[in-house]
């Protein structure tokens, strides 16, 4: 599925939330696909231009964060009554700007802390009007807000635009543990992907002063293929991050992935994928390596990708995610592509996403939480949101 024109990949290694794996399974590693993905549903209330954000939790439920059509950010739980979207609770009061609502959100639970930060959830919000990053930090309900939108000292004047947060846990089988990161570009990208990160403290607290500065992320082989254009070519247009759910020492802990603009692929609003992952083991980062090319809507207007990785028993089980914006008009899921085995597209049903003249390019998102991989999309023709999941192998 290789220069596949019409269609935008949005890679979802689907991550993060599925506890401490049992030390005494054998993993045996197979071509075993992710499980089939049940029809879209559409969430029963709220209307955002950007596509809602997984959190997981050891034993809350499954939390989902958006930002509202009125700037603000809602959180919903799988624990509220009439579940996933049916309550949304206002956690923010940034004000609503004269503009089209373009901010970002992102999120990590803090999987397997106990004490103080137990079931606790950090948010990281964008404001697409001064280009900050805000951070706040409370329990999965609430009713406990330890941090309440405390701002990330600027990258430079102009901010930063385009975020996406993981947390690496106590658990990890490799790289680093206990640790927060946050990747994001600049508001006038000068095509790097940055990052910065927070280790908790060892008692357990998290400390907002622990940021560190943002600082690019340069890996080995070289820069992302238009890193030289001008701006605003030059991109990354979308970064995404997830723990990677490593159960050996030898495997890899972390992976960003980025969406290029590609203006040579002359006509059209197109781009790549690019994923790089991180192994202690074998020495820092791996090159930058092409996922995908001729990715629609990764264009210098927006684009979104998702990244997590699989947390079942094949924990390297990957799942890319994307829509083809021909006359199905229907998202797509492929599990095995970016593991390194050949790709497997299956359609999700049950809600077509047409795109029309003046809106969005289509906004996914994707994550894992209570054994399940989720991919959440937005309908830009009514801005209503959508989720589907899948038991991970």
């Amino acid at each position: 599925m290789t220069r596949n024109y019409g269609v935008i990949f949005v890679m979802a290694l689907v991550a993060g939330g599925c506890g401490e794996p049992d030390r005494g399974t054998r993993i045996v590693e197979t071509q075993q696909p992710l499980r089939a993905f049940g029809n879209w549903a559409q969430m029963p209330g709220g209307r955002s231009y950007r596509a809602p954000v997984i959190i997981p939790s050891d034993n809350a439920g499954t939390m989902v964060a958006a930002v509202g059509t009125d700037n603000e950010v809602y959180t919903s739980s799988s624990q509220d009554p009439g579940g996933i979207g049916a309550t949304w609770q206002n956690i923010s009061s940034f004000g609503t700007p004269t503009n089209l609502v373009l901010s970002h959100i992102a999120g990590a639970g803090l999987l397997g802390e106990t004490g103080t930060m137990a079931n606790a959830v950090v948010l990281a919000y964008n404001s697409d009007v001064d280009h900050m990053i805000y951070i706040r930090v409370q329990n999965q309900t609430g009713s406990v807000v330890f941090h309440d939108w405390d701002p990330l000292p600027p990258l430079d004047p102009d901010g930063m635009l385009g975020i996406s947060m993981t947390w690496l846990p106590k658990y990890s089988a490799s790289g680093s543990q206990r640790l927060l990161l946050l990747v994001a570009t600049k508001t006038h990208p000068d095509g790097q992907v940055y990052v910065s990160g927070n280790s908790l403290r060892p008692d357990g607290i998290y400390n907002h002063a622990n940021w560190s500065s943002f600082t690019a992320m340069r890996m080995p082989g070289g820069d992302l293929p238009n890193t030289q254009l001008p701006f605003p070519d030059n991109g990354p247009v979308a970064v995404a991050a997830a723990w990677a759910c490593p159960l050996l020492s030898t495997d890899y802990s972390f992976v960003v992935a980025a969406g290029v603009y590609r203006p040579e692929y002359a006509g059209e609003a197109l781009g790549d994928i690019y994923f790089a992952k991180y192994s202690a083991n074998a020495g820092g980062w791996s090159p930058w390596t092409l996922a995908q090319d001729h990715v629609f809507g990764l264009s210098r207007g927006g684009g979104t990708i998702g990244l997590a990785a699989g947390c079942g028993d094949l924990s390297h089980e990957m799942t890319l995610v994307g829509m083809d914006e021909g006359p199905t008009n229907v998202v797509y899921v492929d599990s095995r592509q970016v593991s390194g085995f050949a790709p497997s597209w299956t359609s999700i049903g049950g809600h077509t996403f047409p795109i029309t003249a003046g809106t969005l390019p289509l906004q996914l998102s994707a994550g894992n939480s209570a054994g399940r991989a989720w991919v959440t999309a937005v309908d830009n023709n009514d801005l209503s949101m959508y989720y589907t999941s899948a038991e991970t192998p």
